[in-house]
């Protein structure tokens, strides 16, 4: 067992991580309404919505991926408009 203070231990949850340190990749906290960092708004990020079973983004904005997680952004601005975790 893992004690409180070893690196398996969320201690923002109080609960063990039984993954693997390197696997644990989550993107950053987002929430609607908030922003999305300017380096995840390229084109390397952006996701076809096909091919992930995502819905079809409206004119001018469009689906990112920020490690596990798919975000909704509006181009423009940079706005989050949806998020999906872990789908």
């Amino acid at each position: 067992m893992f004690a409180i203070g070893s690196p398996r231990f969320d201690t923002r949850e109080g609960r063990f991580n039984e993954r693997r340190d390197e696997y644990n990749a989550r993107g950053p906290a987002f929430h609607r309404g908030g922003y999305i960092p300017y380096e995840n708004r390229s084109r390397v990020y952006e996701v076809d919505y096909r091919e992930h079973h995502l819905r079809r983004h409206p004119p001018g904005q469009r689906w990112v991926q920020v490690g596990a997680d798919y975000v909704l952004v509006a181009i423009a601005t940079g706005v989050i408009v949806n998020i999906i975790l872990n789908h």
